[in-house]
């Protein structure tokens, strides 16, 4: 899966900051070296949502915003499917939900559509003949 150059690069930063050069070394760690247990996520995490005024926020709704934006991209249920690791279009629809933005961009789109310099369908067909 790809992720955003800014991500990779993030990503980049904390292997070169805080992961061994041992292929099999673990990305992120607990005191001593260890597997990190979930208080050690979700501490810091509870403290962030807190201090965004999202108190209502869980781990997971992170997942289920960024399926949400990718969606808003314009990426198909089967890419969302693929991205999310779904085996069902019903699951990757739930990401498809439309958002007043992505409403707008729909409509200007259509606009430009209609109002473009479109060939009629009549005249590509006598062009053709």
């Amino acid at each position: 899966m790809h992720l955003p150059d800014f991500v990779v690069r993030e990503i980049e930063q904390h292997l070169d900051s805080f992961v061994d050069a041992d292929p099999d070394a673990l990305l992120f760690t607990g005191r001593g070296g260890v597997p990190p247990r979930m208080k050690t996520l979700s501490t810091p995490f509870q403290k962030a949502r807190t201090t965004c005024g999202l108190r209502h926020v869980r781990f997971h709704d992170l997942r289920h915003f960024s399926l949400t934006m990718a969606a808003t991209t314009g990426a198909s249920t089967k890419e969302l499917m693929r991205r999310g690791g779904h085996s069902t279009a019903a699951a990757a629809l739930r990401y498809q939900r439309a958002t007043e933005d992505r409403d707008k961009n729909i409509a200007d789109a259509l606009g430009e559509l209609v109002q473009g310099d479109v060939v009629p369908i009549t005249t590509a067909r006598k062009q053709k003949a």
